[in-house]
């Protein structure tokens, strides 16, 4: 279910990219790239506030982080910043080579 969740996220990254000319600025993709450094670095504190937030859920809020885990949802942010920072790169170069 994680793997699901990550890769509907990164074709929403990659659908939202599509609508943005890359050689428009790089603004872009340095806030991406910076959303996922810091998806990354604070991966276990997001995931743990979002595990535990998910109790004042309805029942669907619930059932999925209750299915994924305290870990599954640092997984979870962790792979967001990874998908970011690769995304926000790689429109980075493309914005310079254009």
């Amino acid at each position: 279910m994680l793997t699901a969740v990550l890769i509907l996220v990164s074709g929403g990254v990659l659908l939202f990219l599509s609508m943005i000319p890359p050689d428009s600025n790089n603004v872009v993709g340095v806030f991406l790239v910076l959303i996922g450094i810091m998806n990354v670095v604070f991966h276990r504190r997001f995931g743990g506030q979002s595990y535990m937030w998910s109790r004042s859920m309805p029942n669907f809020g619930f059932r999925f982080w209750e299915h994924i885990g305290p870990d599954g949802a640092e997984s979870l942010y962790l792979g967001i910043g990874i998908i970011l920072i690769v995304a926000g790169s790689v429109y980075l170069m493309l914005g310079i080579w254009m």
